[in-house]
């Protein structure tokens, strides 16, 4: 009789649940535990019941009833569960772990969706622990397996999970990360407003990365140019990154720029950019508007001046150069995100060094200063050991010079830079056939350095005896050097000195001496040179 109306009574609580009369199932179910207080399902429809009731606590116990008396059963696991569902503030989340933990034991091998289902919600637990190597282990049992979700989705689970919690990555989980965005962007990429943000997310972890080289940055930005082909933040990355590239010029470098300020009418970076474009290409006077231009617009980029250091050295303008180097390396006291600093540095120390010789016998001082501290930081700078041997030349310092030119072809044996500083030193020593040798030499090295025909022009032009008759030789090294750098006031002195002297043609001379004033107002030299042409010629 009394399992007769167990029956009786289940069914009737069943039928409640089901016409949502959630009290009257509560009733059923309380008259069946009278007669059976270990009735399973009794515990079961008191879980459902109460959960619909809004009393989270009395059906998490009646669940747990349940369990006690059959926990191989999966229903008051689905329960509690359910519980976990509805009323996702209630109870530990240590205890839904364990819950969801059976349920996709139970699942594992009878139903391949139910268990995904599990484990995505598992995922979901760990993730709101900040349990992230658990999570990540259950979405690579998803991917690995013969799982029915979506491999992308999977995927892009795996980098919310990671990107939520970059700041505490372990390298591992950096790794995992990197993994995740190549598996999201990679085959037949459909521009999207999600790709977008997975690019950008993409590339600026590898800019945060030190262990990605520039070229994977590129390669990645290029390809996310290739499916936003309107979009600036592939074109600014691209553009800042050849930007900071600053000894060399890449083939689609200015294509970049142009489209950057195609799309940006004040981008700086684009300014910037055309500016290096112009300097390489050897036309300094747009490459100096752009640069001011960019400055304008970013005041505090170092790679900014350093380019406008380089077009106004070019145009030996030592005072310009000076302020710009020295703005340039203030600058980058606060550029951290430059991949190579320590390059930048040590060019707009040797370029300020460089201009501050030029610059009187305090600039001269202070450069000596300034290139020791550079040869002590960076001992292997061959730039600097020889623009300090250069300055103890021009000082009379010779064996100074002679132990500069020693380190710096300790740095590289065979070196235009090092023939040419060699050839001043052997000239400054009344070495005249050992000078010619080295800057011949330093020509055949290097056949585009304006520098090596002046020195042998000046050479020709100083030297005594048979050196002096060499007219001809001292004057096709006069005009190259002036092709090759028509902006150094010295070629122009020294033509207008052969003019004058041995051409004996005065309007030539004059036009030299004019054009070395123009350059360069403040030389005593061609001040006073233009004046005895002037005197000479009747002329005012």
């Amino acid at each position: 009789m009394a399992s007769k109306e167990i029956k009786n009574e289940l069914k009737s609580a069943r039928e409640s649940i089901q016409n949502k009369d959630y009290h009257a199932a509560l009733k059923h179910c309380k008259a069946v535990l009278k007669l059976d207080k270990t009735n399973y399902n009794a515990f079961v429809f008191v879980g459902v019941a109460s959960i619909e009731l809004g009393k989270p606590e009395q059906a998490q116990a009646a669940y747990k009833k349940a369990i006690d008396i059959n926990p191989e059963n999966i229903l008051a696991w689905q329960g509690l569960a359910s519980l976990h569902e509805k009323e996702p503030e209630f109870g530990k989340k240590e205890d839904v772990i364990e819950v969801y933990g059976r349920l996709m034991k139970h699942y594992e091998s009878s139903d391949n969706k139910k268990w995904s289902e599990i484990v995505l919600k598992l995922v979901d637990v760990h993730k709101s622990l900040k349990n992230i190597e658990e999570a990540l282990n259950l979405l690579k049992l998803l991917q690995d397996g013969d799982c029915e979700k979506d491999q992308y989705l999977l995927w892009c689970k795996s980098i919310a999970l990671l990107q939520e919690n970059q700041g505490s990555l372990t390298s591992i989980q950096k790794n995992e990360l990197v993994n995740a965005y190549r598996h999201v962007l990679h085959g037949n990429i459909q521009a999207s407003d999600e790709t977008r943000q997975y690019f950008q997310d993409y590339i600026n972890l590898l800019l945060d990365d030190a262990t990605f080289s520039v070229q994977d940055i590129l390669s990645e930005a290029k390809r996310m140019k290739d499916v936003f082909e309107k979009d600036e933040f592939p074109l600014n990355i691209l553009a800042k990154l050849y930007l900071e590239q600053i000894l060399e010029l890449n083939d689609e470098e200015c294509l970049i720029y142009e489209e950057l300020l195609a799309l940006n009418a004040e981008s700086y970076l684009a300014y910037l950019g055309l500016g290096k474009v112009k300097l390489f290409e050897k036309d300094f006077t747009p490459a100096e508007e752009y640069l001011k231009n960019g400055l304008q617009h970013l005041p505090n980029s170092s790679l900014g001046w350093y380019f406008l250091s380089q077009t106004q050295l070019l145009h030996h303008q030592y005072e310009d150069v000076f302020n710009s180097c020295t703005k340039g390396l203030d600058s980058l006291k606060n550029d951290e995100s430059l991949y190579n600093q320590d390059l930048v540095f040590s060019n707009l120390s040797l370029c300020k060094a460089k201009s501050s010789s030029r610059l009187g016998k305090e600039g001269i001082a202070a450069a000596i200063v300034q290139l020791k501290e550079l040869s002590s930081l960076q001992p292997n700078n061959l730039d600097g050991h020889i623009e300090l041997g250069k300055i103890f030349v021009r000082i009379n310092n010779v064996e100074a010079a002679k132990k500069c030119l020693e380190n710096a072809l300790n740095v590289e044996k065979t070196s235009s830079r090092c023939s040419i500083l060699e050839g001043e030193i052997f000239a400054a020593e009344g070495q005249f056939e050992n000078a010619e040798t080295s800057f011949l030499h330093g020509i055949e090295l290097q056949q585009d350095v304006a520098e090596s025909y002046l020195n042998l022009g000046k050479l020709y032009w100083k030297a005594e005896g048979k050196w002096r008759t060499q007219k001809d030789k001292c004057l096709n090294c006069l005009l190259k050097a002036a092709k090759l750098d028509p902006y150094n006031s010295s070629i122009f002195l020294y033509l207008g000195h052969f003019y004058q002297i041995v051409g004996l043609d005065s309007n030539k001379a004059l036009r030299c001496y004019k054009k070395a004033h123009d350059l360069n107002p403040f030389c005593d030299e061609t001040g006073e040179a233009l004046g005895d042409v002037y005197m000479s010629s009747g002329l005012e």
